[in-house]
């Protein structure tokens, strides 16, 4: 059996609430499990967090977390071994490839290097607005949009 969980460290935006709705649901779920949960709005705060605590937050400050304690972790990919699981292509393509790619229909976009931006679906240039530049010419992933029956 592996460690109890003494704490659980919940990122918080500048007012002292959970910074989005995924750390707000965590708490949560987390209370009701009788965890004891405490929120926090900088990284200095958790230099006193024990092997045994969880740190929920944004995928920089879990990595950050992590790093300062000897744990170097990857971005998360999608190896070619896993293809067939995928239900649809995944390719890797740059911002600038995207806007000239042939095709018209919609994809879905994310990025492939940490969480730059959300996730969305690509029909036009308009939709990068507020996302991401074709300057910064990002790598990322595309993707057939699916849709997903519950």
């Amino acid at each position: 059996m592996g460690a109890k969980i003494i704490k659980v460290y919940i990122q918080a935006d500048k007012r002292g609430m959970p910074y989005n709705v995924n750390a707000y649901c965590a708490m949560q779920g987390f209370e009701q499990m009788g965890f004891e949960t405490i929120l926090f709005s900088e990284a200095e705060k958790l230099k006193r967090v024990s092997a045994e605590d969880m740190v929920v937050g944004g995928v920089g400050t879990v990595k950050g977390f992590l790093k300062n304690r000897g744990l170097l972790i990857e971005d998360i990919d999608y190896p070619a071994e896993l293809q067939p699981y995928y239900k649809r292509k995944i390719v890797s393509l740059t911002v600038s490839q995207l806007l000239h790619r042939d095709r018209n229909e919609p994809v879905f976009v994310k990025p492939k290097e940490g969480k730059q931006f959300n996730g969305f679906v690509y029909q036009s240039e308009r939709d990068l607005i507020g996302r991401i530049t074709p300057k910064q010419d990002a790598v990322i992933y595309c993707s057939e949009v699916i849709t997903v029956e519950e």
